[in-house]
């Protein structure tokens, strides 16, 4: 006997209310589902922005508050490099480019940093020539577009010393296309202009001392160190500092001796990348706590819809009665009701992997937004085998309903009827 007839006659007398018990079972799923996708978008997409630099020198302090600062464009407050210690990075042999990060003005709200060109390149694979000294080139999330006027101000809150000593008309010269990154808000100018308009890095002359235009070859960086420490300085103290220093390595041999070369009392080189894993390792205990905890709480979930489901079955003895008098074993009945919650089951699962993914969506936009962090989503396997192992617990706990109906001897039954 086929036991499929019997799970088609239970279905249809528990009705339409059997899909209360889906969607119950669907949003729960879909929380975990959710949380799973988001926080795996968000390891997937910051270790892709982080990619985009190679070794970072700063000054001594937090690793983690550089890369939110460096890489993730946060406002994190980083102590500067002195001259002295960041311009040897310029002339280093092993060393394909570097560029100088200066940053603390704002346009709108939108953050200026200064660079070289060639690290506008590594992020967004262009070649952009900066055609003046106060040319810019905006983020693709930024409201700005080519050819227009801008006025910086210093710091998030422009006032009325900053508009006098601080503010400077910028030419926008180009839009760049989307990286997918932080630097998407960013408005980046020469870093020569930053100093400029801080009063850095001037001459008696009114002329600037130093131009990082270009790889700046060992003899004239020791005729640059020379004329630094002459009398021709205004004033020593001016001599422009950085934030960071963003170094790309000829060579992966290169990238570790440079990293050993710059971690010194007055300097500290690091790989992003690694600073990343530490994150996450150091956030892995709670991750996983995190995950054990929403599959318990989805088990409880399971568990008191089918308290539910072994409820409703109870007042379906009639039917089962009926099915028993025709014939059926109690191992026939007990497959065919198992059968039935696995049904329900499985659409349930189906439909929580699914809403949990269209819910990651705008959730992750949120977040893309707020954080200034991108987050891709993705079907992944980690979502699928929660799903599944949900899938597995549930075919364990259907057994109980089950059996429920299968110790039921005949003659009670026959009561029924």
């Amino acid at each position: 006997m086929n036991p499929l007839y019997a799970v088609h006659v239970i279905l249809n007398a528990l009705g339409r209310q059997r899909w209360f018990f889906v969607v119950i079972i669907s949003l729960a799923i879909a929380a975990g589902v959710s949380m799973l996708s988001i926080e795996h978008g968000v390891r997937k997409g910051s270790a892709k922005v982080s990619n985009m630099f190679d070794l970072i020198v700063t000054a001594p302090g937090s690793k983690i508050d550089s890369v939110l600062n460096l890489v993730y464009l946060q406002n994190e407050v980083l102590e500067p490099l002195t001259f002295a210690d960041w311009f040897p990075i310029m002339t280093e042999k092993n060393v394909q480019w570097s560029s100088p990060i200066v940053k603390g003005d704002f346009i709108q709200g939108y953050p200026i940093i200064g660079v070289k060109v060639e690290l506008i390149k590594a992020i967004y694979g262009q070649d952009i020539e900066f055609e003046s000294v106060y040319s810019a080139v905006v983020g693709s999330a930024t409201p700005f577009s080519k050819s227009q006027q801008l006025l910086s101000q210093h710091g998030l809150h422009l006032d009325e010393d900053d508009d006098a000593h601080h503010s400077q008309k910028i030419s926008v010269q180009a839009v760049l296309p989307k990286s997918n990154s932080p630097w998407d808000k960013a408005i980046l100018v020469p870093v020569e202009q930053l100093w400029a308009v801080h009063g850095l890095a001037w001459h008696t002359s009114d002329e600037p001392v130093i131009s990082l235009a270009g790889n700046i070859e060992s003899d004239d960086a020791h005729e640059q160190r020379k004329l630094l420490s002459s009398n021709e300085w205004l004033d020593l103290s001016r001599a422009p500092a950085v934030i960071a220093v963003i170094v790309k390595p000829s060579k992966l041999a290169a990238a570790y001796s440079l990293r050993t070369a710059y971690s010194t009392n007055k300097t500290m080189a690091f790989f992003p990348a690694e600073v990343l894993v530490r994150l996450y390792s150091l956030l892995g205990n709670a991750r996983d706590m995190l995950k054990s905890l929403t599959a318990i709480s989805e088990v409880l979930v399971m568990l008191s819809v089918l308290a539910g489901l072994t409820t409703w079955m109870q007042l379906l003895t009639p039917q089962f009665a009926l099915i028993r008098a025709l014939g059926a074993t109690r191992l026939y009945l007990m497959c065919a009701i198992w059968l039935a919650l696995m049904w329900i089951m499985l659409q349930a699962c189906i439909g929580g992997l699914l809403l949990g993914l269209l819910a990651a969506y705008p959730i992750a936009n949120l977040l893309q937004n707020t954080l200034n962090i991108p987050v891709v989503i993705t079907l992944t396997w980690t979502e699928v085998w929660f799903a599944l192992g949900l899938l597995l617990a549930s075919s364990l706990l259907a057994c109980w309903p089950a059996y429920l109906i299968y110790k039921k001897p005949l003659s009670h039954a026959i009561r029924v009827l």
